[in-house]
């Protein structure tokens, strides 16, 4: 009973690495699509987690043009046919 319920563990862990892994491979796919740049301060943003301040001070450029960025890059994603 103890080996089946690791097992089912293990399988569990194993579906869930593949899930994570594909999500990754379309999050890549849709942000290849974007310019690097917008690309970036989405990653940053969404996945990092970093505020605004922490995105202007990582690529070097003031707040305002972060949110600008930001705008853009959704922009571009709501016109993409997902």
């Amino acid at each position: 009973m103890r080996e089946l319920l690791r097992k089912k563990r293990f399988s569990r862990i194993v579906e869930e690495i593949a899930d994570a892994e594909q999500a990754d491979a379309v999050t890549n796919d849709i942000l290849s699509q974007l310019t690097d740049e917008r690309a970036l301060v989405l990653r940053l943003r969404y996945c990092d987690g970093l505020s605004y301040d922490d995105i202007a001070l990582e690529m070097n450029i003031d707040s305002p043009s972060v949110e600008k960025l930001l705008d853009q890059a959704k922009y571009h994603l709501r016109k993409l046919d997902l």
